[in-house]
């Protein structure tokens, strides 16, 4: 719904445009000139920098069901309106990811004189006149395409030209509008929109995508392995940047972008990981972005890394340091589970790397975030008891007694091991979390 909150001030204050009207009548050639004034206070208006940002956000959306654009311009708009809406959409889309620079668009529609319900070129003229409504088009247009216009200066007036000329029973227009530029968008001689930065994004999107695609036949762990590879193969730990505070859209755009010079920290590192796990068709790998603290490496302080549950067993994995020259690039920080580390509880853990002892601690958020199902490293050393050969698989009737037995002890409130009462079963523990729940019987499934 954000999408819509912000540029709603953006829409209502089209409403009160001023329309200005002039016409020689009665000529083969009839000419309408339009010029809308948006009055609107721009402090009551999403910053255009604002705007882009939930652009470039949006390209990395991996929800299919969400569109760029959102469409009730088209619900709502019918004839001639919606066909200008339509061209106009689809050119502002064009602007706002670089493929068109310049912000004139001309609409050319013809339209025969029966479908205009016209018998003579001034009586089609004044029909097609009559069935545009400029401003609705306009109010639809920015509120559905707010964050594609985010090059574009709504403060200022939106000239609108038009210009008629018949052929037969036929109506031509050609319709002009004329966008003002926002500051900080516009060329050097301001004729033109610099959509740099999100043509950056939009091919950092697509590169991301293909990565994704490349390795998509993998196994889960060498699919992880491989995303890890590619983005520690295309940007280095930026030892210039910094950011008060996490939320940097344009941190996941430098990894992908293809720019040797738009290098990360730690955010674009777990994020860019995160985003090709998002893109990806799992077996049983599910990728989650965590921050908090870390100690023991050149870049101690605040830090944000990835944990990884695979095959229900929570992972540890550290891209940031798992890059040449950091604490981990032999591999002792990126899908390390319990079994690996110093020391591991709920609230952080430690590892061993080199002659380093690396400490990660969770901050109240992924604490408040995510469950200690996630948080607690799990362990795969051992097998269960109750599988049917001892090699980790259950066959329908041992994993059928493990379920009932798990949920048993779900329903009773005694699946964890510090329960009063507790059924608490350790060889049902598939991720050694100290508890019998769901991601056991997720892995029970898994196996068979």
């Amino acid at each position: 719904m954000r999408k819509h909150l912000l540029p709603l001030l953006s829409a209502l204050a089209l409403l009160t445009c001023v329309v200005c009207v002039s016409a020689s009548a009665d000529s083969v050639e009839y000419t309408v000139s339009y010029e809308t004034t948006i009055e609107a206070d721009a402090s009551s208006l999403a910053g255009n920098d604002e705007l882009l940002e939930s652009y470039v956000e949006q390209l990395f959306s991996t929800d299919s069901g969400i569109a760029l654009v959102s469409d009730y311009g088209s619900d709502y708009l019918s004839g001639i309106s919606l066909d200008v809406y339509t061209a106009l959409k689809s050119a502002v889309c064009d602007i706002a990811s670089g493929a068109q620079s310049s912000p004139v668009v001309t609409v050319s529609l013809t339209y025969s004189y029966a479908e205009l319900d016209a018998d003579s070129y001034n009586s089609a003229v004044q029909a097609f006149s009559d069935s545009l409504d400029s401003n609705l088009v306009i109010t639809y247009l920015f509120y559905d395409c707010s964050y594609e216009m985010y090059w574009c200066d709504k403060t200022v007036g939106i000239t609108i030209d038009t210009s008629f000329s018949g052929s037969g029973e036929q109506l031509t227009a050609e319709i002009t509008f004329t966008f003002a530029i926002a500051t900080g968008y516009m060329s050097e001689d301001g004729t033109e929109v610099n959509a740099s930065k999100a043509a950056a994004a939009v091919v950092a999107a697509e590169n991301a995508q293909d990565i994704a695609a490349k390795y998509d036949e993998l196994s889960d762990y060498d699919k992880l392995t491989a995303y890890k590879d590619e983005i520690c193969a295309l940007v280095s730990y930026s030892t210039d940047y910094a950011a008060a505070d996490y939320g940097d859209i344009w941190q996941l755009v430098w990894v992908f972008d293809g720019d040797e010079t738009t290098n990360v920290v730690c955010e674009g590192y777990s994020k860019a990981f995160q985003y090709l796990c998002d893109l990806s068709c799992f077996d049983s790998a599910y990728c989650y972005t965590v921050s908090g603290t870390l100690t023991g490496t050149t870049s101690s302080g605040g830090h944000m890394w990835n944990i990884v549950c695979l095959n229900s067993v929570s992972y540890m994995a550290d891209i940031t340091n798992s890059d040449s020259g950091m604490a981990g690039q032999d591999g002792e920080l990126f899908m390390v589970c319990a079994d690996d580390a110093v020391e591991s509880s709920a609230s952080g853990y430690s590892f061993s790397a080199g002659s380093k002892t690396i400490t990660y601690a969770y901050d109240d958020t992924t604490l408040a975030l995510y469950s200690a199902s996630v948080t607690t490293l799990g362990s795969i050393s051992g097998s269960s008891d109750d599988d049917n050969d001892g090699s980790g698989s259950y066959d329908e009737e041992s994993a059928s007694e493990a379920i009932e037995s798990i949920i048993s002890s779900v329903a009773a409130g005694t699946q964890s091991a510090d329960a009063d009462n507790s059924s608490y079963d350790e060889s049902l523990d598939l991720n050694g979390d100290g508890l019998n729940d769901l991601l056991d019987i997720l892995s029970i499934l898994y196996t068979m």
